[in-house]
Parts: C-alpha cells; sequence; structure tokens
C-alpha cells in the first residue's frame, strides 16, 4: 500500500517486552475536485461502483456551481442596467428641471441643479473607476506585484 494514502496499519506488539499493538494513521491531501486515480481504484475495491459515484457526485457538483455562477452574473447585468437606467431618469429629471427654471426666468435655479447634477455624475463616476479597479485587482491570476 503506498505511504501516501490515507489508511490504519496496525502494528503488531511484541508480547516480550510487554508492547500493546498501535495504530498509525497517514493523511494525504489533495486540492483537486476528485482524488487521484490510484485512489478512486483502491475506493472500487473496497466498495464496487463508487468511484463512478464519486465522479457522478463531482460532476452534479461542478453542473450546480457553473449554475450558481450563471445567475449570479445574470442578476449582476439585471442590477448594472437597472442602475444605468435610473441615473438616466434621475439626470433627465434634474435637466427638465434646469430647463423649466430657465424659461420660468430663473437661471439662479438652473444654475444650482446643473451643478448639482454635475458633482453627482463626477462623484458617481469616480466611485465607479475605483470599484472598477479594485475588482480588477482582486482578479485571481492578475499578479500586478
Amino acid at each position: 500500500m503506498p505511504a501516501d494514502q490515507e489508511s490504519l496499519l496496525p502494528k503488531e506488539g511484541n508480547e516480550e517486552s510487554g508492547e500493546q499493538p498501535s495504530v498509525q494513521m497517514i493523511s494525504v491531501k489533495w486540492e483537486a475536485t476528485l482524488p487521484p486515480p490510484e485512489m478512486l481504484r483502491a475506493y472500487d475495491e473496497v466498495s464496487p461502483g463508487l468511484a463512478d459515484r464519486l465522479v457522478s457526485h463531482a460532476e452534479k457538483e461542478m453542473a450546480h456551481r457553473h449554475k450558481a455562477q450563471d445567475r449570479l452574473i445574470c442578476v449582476s447585468a439585471i442590477g448594472r442596467i437597472s442602475a444605468l437606467i435610473s441615473a438616466v431618469g434621475v439626470l433627465g429629471g434634474i435637466a427638465a428641471t434646469a430647463v423649466l427654471a430657465v424659461v420660468n426666468d430663473q437661471p439662479w435655479v438652473a444654475g444650482s441643479v446643473s451643478g448639482f447634477a454635475l458633482i453627482i455624475a463626477l462623484v458617481a463616476a469616480l466611485i465607479g473607476f475605483k470599484l472598477r479597479n479594485d475588482s480588477d485587482d482582486s482578479t485571481p491570476g492578475n499578479d500586478t506585484a
């Protein structure tokens, strides 16, 4: 049995010296979804068909993760589109207010409203730029350091 497989190996005791039998535990870890092929074969020897069930379970888990990730991407896109529509609506309302203020001979209101809209747009652009840069820095495999 390879030393890298998890197993419980009983050790024989020595009756003459009074030693008791001991159990040694060897552990192995892997970072893949499935254990190495040698372990799958060992599982199949213990319980026929177990390796197939493990592979099937891993495939179902991967499909579930992909489906959940697709849903998350869709929800994110819907959120971004909704935010864009809301921003356009708010800025359109502010522009309409400014135009009405000019038409009603109140240019100071139009200037105040337009300045306020400009400040909001600049702050939103800066926040969006920072968030985009932060998300790019946290992308796996991005080694900028």
